[in-house]
């Protein structure tokens, strides 16, 4: 099961973001797809601690790199960053109240996956013409 993955439209041109979208892709579909199959919460645990750690990295680079260059965009950016950690978290906190349910795949999907593919799409995408040939 291939939900999310790195296409035209997800596609930034940087290959340190690049690199890391990838990853994140990765490990959202390793969840849906160990919630679906009932893996165990030893395993979602792992996936959902994973994601929480590596956002942070993620997230950092690319604010790095807006503040670095100046990005006019960078206030509202951070913004919607907020907003993906706040979600990682509920997925945690769902995570740990209740174990690996169908409501927490649910949740992963839409909380996480659709967000964070939404959010490329649009909002990281403005900042590419911007930034893209200012990072190697």
């Amino acid at each position: 099961m291939v939900l999310y993955k790195l296409d035209e439209s997800t596609t930034t041109g940087i290959p340190t973001i690049d690199s890391q979208h990838k990853e994140l892709f990765d490990r959202v579909n390793n969840l849906l797809m160990a919630l679906t199959l009932a893996k165990g919460n030893e395993e979602v645990s792992n996936t959902v601690n994973f994601l929480e750690s590596y956002i942070k990295v993620h997230l950092s680079t690319e604010e790095d790199f807006m503040i670095k260059n100046s990005y006019p965009g960078y206030p509202p950016h951070k913004a919607a960053h907020a907003v993906f950690t706040n979600n990682v978290l509920k997925l945690k906190k769902e995570f740990q109240e209740r174990g690996a349910t169908s409501n927490l795949a649910v949740a992963a999907k839409d909380l996480v996956g659709d967000w964070f593919m939404n959010h490329i799409r649009t909002v990281d995408m403005q900042y590419v013409p911007f930034l893209k040939d200012k990072i190697k």
